[in-house]
């Protein structure tokens, strides 16, 4: 009988603690069962934890490219002139801007301490240096010289002060065309030369490149002010996070365990076997990588995989 009912008191010891126990975690007077999940919006971000994220790869192109030195010097002729070209149009700019204000600033000229008849050219020069001293400025001042039918800049300026409205009337008839077929010009003679030089056409080296660019977004600059979240819509806005290329890389070997050369010699003539002339060949087939990258559309691959990449992690 004392063992019976000691069985008894035991199980209803057991069904107090249980009962005391879910009725604790019902109600939860002190908040200790509550969840300690912590939330985006109760949280403040961590940017130096981002910016640790460093860059996040999120597309990668691997390509080969034959390329040659005469390929790699003509091509470097045509960038350098594509360059010029842009120059000139910032030239013409910003003369035509100084010119504009030139002639609505005549009653300022004539009240300064310039001489209209022998300064008005050391007064251009002076009032616009930024223009005059631009490594561009004298050969595209000779072009538009010779355009507008006069024997020297003096003469040109003058013209343009004395009669605005001719001048301004033959300047604006230039088209963005005629400074292109100028450019064009000189891109033409200056290949022509090369082609025609002897020494040109006896240098010869042809290399295979194999390499990879690498795309993604840098997270070593991220601050607070790229970061945005709407807690109404629960959505991450990183502004100016834009992806970019982030390596480009031709190595020495491209795959070292099967002895592949980042590089490979297909053809050096002895007048080329010069390092200068390597040096100018890697680096057109490594820019030449680049171009074959974006024209594969990694970047718009990097965007989109970086969508997904970025809801995984800030999920």
């Amino acid at each position: 009988m004392f063992l019976f009912w000691k069985q008894i008191s035991l199980a209803l010891q057991i069904v107090i603690v249980v009962a005391a126990v879910l009725l604790f975690s019902i109600l939860d007077p002190f908040g200790l069962l509550k969840s300690k999940k912590l939330y985006l919006e109760d949280t403040p971000i961590n940017v130096q934890s981002i910016r640790e994220i460093g860059q996040l790869i999120t597309a990668e192109y691997y390509g080969e490219i034959l390329n040659s030195l005469q390929q790699s010097r003509i091509d470097k002729v045509i960038d350098e002139n594509l360059n010029l070209e842009e120059e000139y149009n910032a030239v013409h700019r910003e003369f035509k801007s100084a010119i504009n204000e030139l002639i609505s600033d005549k009653e300022t000229i004539r009240v300064s301490k310039w001489k209209l008849k022998k300064d008005l050219y050391n007064f251009f020069y002076y009032k616009y240096s930024s223009l005059t001293e631009n490594p561009y400025y004298q050969d595209y001042i000779t072009w538009l010289t010779e355009k507008m039918d006069k024997n020297n800049e003096r003469q040109l300026l003058k013209f343009f002060y004395k009669d605005p409205a001719a001048a301004m009337k033959i300047f604006n008839s230039f088209s963005d065309h005629e400074l292109k077929t100028n450019i064009r010009k000189i891109t033409e003679e200056r290949l022509n030369s090369l082609s025609a030089d002897r020494k040109f056409r006896r240098r010869q080296i042809v290399v295979l490149g194999r390499g990879w660019v690498k795309a993604g977004i840098d997270f070593g600059r991220f601050t607070p002010q790229n970061f945005r979240y709407d807690k109404a819509q629960k959505t991450i806005h990183l502004i100016g996070m834009e992806p970019g290329i982030l390596s480009c890389t031709i190595n020495p070997w491209f795959i070292p365990e099967k002895q592949v050369k980042g590089f490979e010699v297909v053809l050096v003539s002895r007048k080329a076997n010069r390092p200068k002339y390597m040096q100018i060949v890697k680096e057109e087939t490594l820019k030449k990588l680049r171009e074959k990258a974006l024209e594969a559309d990694i970047l718009e691959q990097a965007r989109v995989n970086a969508e997904t990449s970025l809801k995984d992690l800030f999920s």
